[in-house]
């Protein structure tokens, strides 16, 4: 068929700054269809196999491309040949149909959901990828910020929609007037029921669902929207990713109860976050059970494409121009880098962090050799490698981050150690990193016009942000130790914070974190650390008290195998020449005091630090 606009002029590969990709032939159709402009095909490399359609959509140039098929390993194989042609794409878009998960939240068909993520996750849940544990299969969730730029546009449209009109149907009324074969993505005449969950599909020859609808007891009540029922409303959270089709209610709720913030099911979301930066927009056409169908299909394309019109519309074209490139050819990671390249040698930082002083003796542990395996620049030269060590308080994450610093910091050209407890320690642990950058390397740029003691701090962080985005500097290391304080987007807990905003956004360097937060330990690639075996518990002991200790067993054993516990109790010991059974007398008379005053659900995070301070008063 002829295409409604013309191709009003050819660009260089060069010009394009988004990239808006597609898994299914339908998802295609809508995203031409929002075009303002389109353009001739400039030349592309041979290497190149993807087909692609060049346009504008208000101040941007937009480059369209389509999957060969769905899941994540075509849209990584999309996205890898898109990064390598395109250098100076800002972002990705991945926009097209999902299954909603309407178990938390009242999510109905032709609904958006956009990937912005809340803190626990950068917006995707690769839900059928992880690892066997003794308990159970453990899913590995992408903690990879979703860009800047998009986040606030993101913030702007949830603002918009609270007290605005939605630009979305617009946006649909005037593709298809422009072009009225569009109509077949118009919203359906259908009646959008969901079905309660275990209630499954009852004819499996019909697709549609007359004879499910008898059981008017099966079918969800769900309140009116009124006047805006029609009108798709925007939601804003994470979709859950794999390559498996879900078309069973038992499994979408499993996945809405592992992870609360998911409101969305699709398959392609996983096989793009570690190429690039991006976000997924998805438009909701079934509900992810037997029930599922193809008659809302288009429409949900189409919101989809509406909604991600209007993303483009309110950034506005300066501040893209001013955005950093994402990718070029020499990058396979994840996230940002800015500033021209410059050998790494020329960011050597003298290793003089001011780590925390625990103790001498060090027990070799297997976790140590699983860090240097994920961290070390060698092992992974080519992304941001994160690695995150998660367990009970004084179980010995700080201890292990700490001998990593010591043993490997010549492998790094910078080693930065941060206080994580606060978000006040935290910024002013970044901040101090300043003064320690070279002088010619301070980044000049402008800063918020907010002043006062804040700003300025923020001001701060934000330079040193910049320095470890800079192509060249790529073999730092940042250790963020005690990540304790559970974050949301509605936490009242001033001292707790989003990691992600003090991720660098860039596509190198080492990061190490240490929390008691198991789903950030499962964000990330991580090791759970464990207690200390008897054996381990024994050299910890003797080695700290620096003399063989008769009945260390019953020792080790009240103390549970903490490291710090282990510890401070060699150190005692050591000190003050006490046999196994006094110590015990006292540490049990502690230990009766902190029940006393915490509680025995809250005794494990507390009891290491508490005995510090119960060995600082004897």
């Amino acid at each position: 068929m002829a295409w409604p606009l013309e191709e009003t002029r050819q660009l260089t590969l060069d010009d394009y700054t988004v990239a808006w990709i597609c898994a299914l032939p339908k998802d295609l159709t809508a995203a031409r269809n929002m075009l303002d402009e389109r353009h001739r095909r400039p030349p592309q490399p041979e290497a190149d196999q993807n087909i692609y359609t060049y346009g504008r959509i208000f101040a941007h140039n937009v480059v369209i491309v389509c999957q060969s098929d769905m899941g994540t390993t075509a849209a990584a194989s999309v996205a890898n040949q898109l990064v390598n042609s395109f250098r100076k794409l800002r972002f990705g878009l991945l926009v097209g149909i999902a299954g909603g998960v309407p178990d938390k939240k009242d999510i109905r068909l032709g609904d958006v959901v956009i990937s912005k993520g809340d803190g626990r996750s950068g917006g995707v849940v690769v839900h059928d990828r992880g690892k066997v544990t003794p308990m159970g299969f453990e899913s590995r969730p992408y903690l990879n910020g979703v860009p800047g730029l998009l986040i606030n546009a993101f913030n702007e449209l949830e603002s918009l929609q609270s007290d605005q009109e939605s630009a979305i149907p617009g946006h649909i009324s005037r593709a298809i007037e422009r072009n009225p074969r569009f109509k077949s993505h118009d919203r359906p005449t259908l009646e959008d029921c969901l079905f309660k969950s275990g209630y499954d599909h009852i004819d499996p020859e019909r697709k549609t669902c007359e004879k499910c609808l008898e059981r008017s007891d099966q079918v969800e009540i769900r309140q009116s929207r009124g006047a805006q029922e029609h009108i798709p409303v925007l939601h804003f959270g994470a979709v859950a990713s794999g390559d498996q089709v879900i078309k069973d209610s038992a499994r979408r709720k499993q996945i809405a109860e592992t992870y609360p913030y998911v409101l969305a099911i699709e398959m392609e979301a996983g096989g793009l976050m570690n190429i690039f930066g991006c976000a997924t927009i998805r438009g909701i056409c079934d509900y992810a059970d037997s029930h599922k169908n193809d008659s809302w299909q288009n429409y949900a394309a189409a919101t989809a494409a509406a909604t991600t019109k209007e993303v483009l519309r309110v950034i506005p074209g300066a501040e893209m121009n001013e955005a950093p490139a994402i990718t070029t050819t020499d990058r396979l990671g994840s996230h940002f880098h800015a500033a021209p390249a410059e050998n790494h040698q020329d960011y050597n930082v003298d290793f003089q962090t001011p780590i925390p002083a625990v103790s001498s003796t060090f027990i070799k542990r297997d976790e140590l050799q699983q860090i240097k395996d994920a961290l070390l620049p060698l092992q992974h030269p080519r992304q941001q490698r994160v690695f995150v060590l998660y367990g009970v308080g004084g179980i010995g994450k700080s201890r292990l981050a700490i001998e990593f610093a010591r043993e490997y910091h010549n492998e790094f050209t910078a080693v930065f150690w941060l206080d994580g407890s606060t978000n006040s320690s935290l910024t002013q642990s970044i901040a101090s990193i300043k003064e320690r950058l070279p002088t010619h390397q301070q980044p000049d740029r402008q800063h918020s016009p907010k002043t006062g003691p804040a700003a300025e701090l923020q001001n701060v962080v934000q330079d040193v942000l910049m320095w470890l985005n800079r192509r060249g500097n790529d073999r730092w290391l940042l250790i963020f130790d005690n990540i304790d304080r559970d974050w949301t987007p509605e936490t009242s807990d001033p001292d707790a914070f989003d990691i992600l905003r003090y991720i660098p956004r860039a596509d190198h360097g080492s990061i190490l974190v240490t929390t008691r937060l198991s789903h950030l330990g499962s964000a990330w690639h991580s090791v759970k650390v464990s207690r200390m075996n008897p054996d381990q518990s024994k050299e910890l002991l003797e080695s700290t008290a620096r003399r063989p200790i008769v009945g260390w067993e019953r020792l080790a054993t009240a103390l549970d195998g903490l490291a710090l516990a282990l510890t401070l109790a060699g150190s005692y010991l050591r000190q003050h020449r006490l046999s196994v059974d006094k110590y015990l007398e006292l540490y049990h008379k502690a230990f009766e005091r902190l029940l006393t005053w915490y509680g025995r659900h809250q005794i494990i995070p507390v009891i290491s630090s508490q005995l510090g301070k119960f060995h600082s008063n004897r």
